[in-house]
């Protein structure tokens, strides 16, 4: 979208709260919430073609985006937002995801 000319501003990217594949955080094997998100897909690997978002992978993928300073994207160019989807695929009892969403994007409170 950059490459063809598309305002950076104006652009939301939308993240995944949920494995490739489908399941829901609520599922993720305790074990990987608190691994080391690989660095290129900023998620963590289950061993088993499993790839899992975590808090800290989150705050990887807002700030790939939204920090000049650790922008992935062309000239460090910074993007208007992100928007997620499966958002109910957290257990409300632990909300790892949107509490790093929240410290990351809005600040700590």
């Amino acid at each position: 979208m950059l490459a063809g000319g598309y305002p950076p501003a104006q652009i939301v990217v939308g993240l995944p709260l949920h494995a490739n594949g489908g399941a829901h955080y609520s599922t993720i094997p305790d074990n990987l919430k608190s691994a080391t998100p690989q660095a290129v897909y900023m998620e963590v690997s289950d061993g088993n073609g499993g790839w899992w978002p975590t808090a800290s992978s989150t705050i990887m993928k807002v700030d790939a985006v939204l920090d000049p300073a650790r922008s992935v994207l062309t000239g460090q160019a910074t993007l208007g937002g992100v928007g997620y989807w499966e958002w109910g695929s957290e257990n409300p009892a632990e909300p790892d995801l949107s509490q790093a969403i929240k410290t990351r994007v809005i600040g700590a409170r």
